[in-house]
């Protein structure tokens, strides 16, 4: 990370060879120094505390956080249903929004069918689900008759309210390291989609990796550049 008064933050991922030294050129990108008149409203602002999440609040909380189901978990919590809460938030019986049911990785939808099953996410945060047989082993046995765990009394407290978003969304998270990460926002259900395809992009989450920083569902998020020399 190069930072410098007047230009904006840089960050860029590499790996380094045998060499204890490597020669870098960065370029830094100047800060406007003057800004259009724009007005932003108190909703406005909190919607973007509550559903948007930067590189700089995970750096703060680095030491806390083990993947992407973590920056939801502990720092943005209210991405899971979005700005109206969950059923019953404010005596409301029903929710505004559903959660999280779709997400987005630089740009690309991740779709529930391209992602393995993970046997250690869903044990932690949905140990009663049941899908195409991928969940056999996640059943309990009593009296030597095999059943289906519930996962409302398996699943601890503070795992529950990530819970509720869908089990692919959960997978992919739990993928992506937090240092990768330049930003994370949740599009609620009534908000206009930032990009062209709509199908997909409401109630789901936007994950910017930073640069130098690729994704597959197989390897997760990896250092993508390469600055170890090649012979030649």
């Amino acid at each position: 990370m190069v930072r410098h008064l007047g230009y904006e933050r840089h960050s860029e991922f590499f790996r380094m060879g045998k060499a204890d030294q490597l020669s870098l050129s960065v370029m830094l990108t100047r800060s406007i120094q003057t800004l259009e008149a724009i007005t932003i409203t108190e909703k406005e602002s909190l919607r973007r505390q509550k559903l948007l999440v930067s590189a700089d609040s995970i750096a703060a909380a680095a030491g806390e956080l083990g993947d992407g189901i973590d920056i939801v978990r502990k720092l943005r919590p209210s991405m899971v249903w979005g700005m109206g809460g969950p059923p019953g938030n404010g005596g409301m019986p029903a929710n505004m929004c559903d959660a999280v049911s779709d997400i987005w990785v630089n740009g690309e939808r991740i779709l529930s069918e391209m992602v393995p099953t993970d046997g250690g996410v869903l044990a932690k945060y949905r140990p009663g689900e049941l899908i195409s047989g991928a969940g056999a082993e996640y059943v309990k046995y009593s009296r030597g008759v095999r059943q289906a765990a519930s996962s409302s009394g398996n699943v601890p407290a503070g795992y529950r309210l990530v819970a509720d978003m869908a089990s692919h969304v959960l997978q992919v998270l739990s993928k992506i390291h937090p240092e990768h990460v330049e930003q994370m926002q949740r599009l609620d259900c009534m908000e206009s989609s930032p990009l062209m395809a709509r199908v997909g992009t409401h109630n789901a989450i936007f994950v910017v990796l930073k640069r130098g920083i690729g994704f597959d569902v197989d390897r997760g998020s990896y250092v993508a550049f390469d600055a170890t020399p090649r012979k030649p």
